[in-house]
């Protein structure tokens, strides 16, 4: 099948803005997938195709406020979601914490390369 086997990540955001407001993680997922899927286009075309078809890692800033872990890892291991916690920081000490730039590049290393566990 076409796209077997290919990696296909999404990066979470650490904190909700306005697109995300009150957003769990799965949500985050389900909306893209939804999306892609064209659920809400009101035309011909739905089409049928699986969370893990679309996304296989969700990357996500380690202390963000999206993602939790008591209730999203579960829900997105259920979808066939791995979650990858990326060291992340709070430049401005307001829970806005962004990616820290070499972990996020070395996990997803981790993900696509061919040494990596994926």
């Amino acid at each position: 099948e076409r796209g077997e086997g290919v990696k296909k990540i999404l990066l979470l955001n650490g904190w909700h803005d306005r697109e995300i407001s009150g957003y769990t993680a799965t949500d985050c997922v389900n909306a893209v997938c939804s999306s892609l899927n064209r659920r809400e286009s009101g035309r011909n075309g739905v089409l049928t195709h699986s969370p893990s078809e679309y996304i296989t890692h969700v990357l996500v800033p380690r202390h963000g406020s999206v993602y939790d872990p008591s209730s999203d890892l579960e829900r997105l291991s259920g979808l066939g979601v791995r979650v990858v916690e990326v060291d992340s920081f709070d430049p401005e000490g307001n829970g806005q914490f962004r990616f820290e730039t070499q972990a996020l590049v070395e996990a997803i290393d981790g993900i696509v390369s061919p040494r990596g566990a994926g």
